[in-house]
């Protein structure tokens, strides 16, 4: 399930910030600045 969580975020990265991907996913802030990372390189 987390898999699909962290996709989810993935496809929000460019429409919204970490903070609110994070509560909207319940996914923490610092994986979702790690995924922002990971697209951005």
């Amino acid at each position: 399930m987390l898999k699909h969580w962290i996709e989810i975020a993935k496809n929000l990265l460019d429409v919204l910030d970490d903070e609110t991907i994070a509560a909207k996913t319940g996914l923490s802030i610092e994986l979702v600045k790690e995924l922002r990372k990971e697209k951005d390189s």
